[in-house]
């Protein structure tokens, strides 16, 4: 009987392990936190747009916060103004700067297989070097801080309206779109999530020429291209 009670305390002080494990789990790695919802001059949401087209420039000081969250799929679904940002990690390499770009994994609901910068959404009244520093400790595990002097805002006061609709999963994405610079070490080690099937590396004048999820993120990626290139970031090539 004493063998049988220790057995079962046994057992289930393991099932009340395990469903610790399981909580924290779920609670300190979130698979797609929710999204900081916006307006621009009381505009909130994809009708309210309808006079703007893709990469329209936007007035960063008229974004203004509705102080709320929502889930990623559901600021898609209805078309909700958000703000985030693409990055161009940039490496010295034998013929000068080199720009990584993430290969999406086939698993990704949208643009699957698709090559892009690094990308992060910004958390309620985050400001934009806030979001810059913390997708390059979260998306690629660099110890880099807002205050990093070599973050640079390659459009400052203006981020590019991405107005995107994917018919076939039902998304419409728009989306403040602020555009960042940041070089790192050639010898650094970067840490990717299971969301990226693949890296490569290529020059910034590649962005100008290479093809990505569609049209919009394409002229994106040469908007980008075009900043580097404008005086914005010393030393590219």
């Amino acid at each position: 009987m004493q063998r049988h009670s220790r057995s079962t305390r046994a057992a289930a002080a393991s099932l009340v392990c395990l469903l610790v494990f399981v909580r924290l789990w779920h609670t300190s790695a979130p698979e797609h936190p929710d999204v900081a919802i916006y307006s621009y001059e009381g505009r909130n949401d994809w009708a309210d747009f309808a006079d703007f087209n893709n990469l329209d420039q936007l007035d960063d000081s008229r974004i203004v916060s509705r102080g709320a969250t929502v889930p990623i799929g559901t600021a898609h679904a209805e078309g909700l103004f958000h703000r985030g940002l693409w990055l161009a990690v940039a490496r010295r390499g034998q013929h000068g700067d080199e720009i990584l770009l993430l290969h999406r994994s086939m698993k990704m609901k949208t643009c699957p297989g698709a090559w892009g910068l690094v990308g992060e959404h910004s958390n309620p009244e985050e400001p934009w070097r806030t979001t810059a520093a913390r997708a390059l400790r979260e998306e690629l595990g660099l110890n880099v801080h807002d205050d990093d002097p070599g973050l640079v805002n390659l459009a400052p006061g203006i981020s590019y309206l991405v107005k995107v609709a994917y018919d076939d999963v039902a998304r419409r994405d728009l989306q403040a779109t602020a555009l960042f610079f940041y070089r790192i070490p050639s010898d650094a080690k970067l840490q990717f999530d299971h969301e990226v099937a693949g890296t490569r590396w290529v020059a910034p004048r590649e962005l100008k020429r290479l093809e990505f999820c569609n049209a919009e993120i394409t002229a994106l990626a040469r908007v980008a291209a075009e900043l580097i290139h404008g005086g914005r970031v010393d030393g590219v090539l």
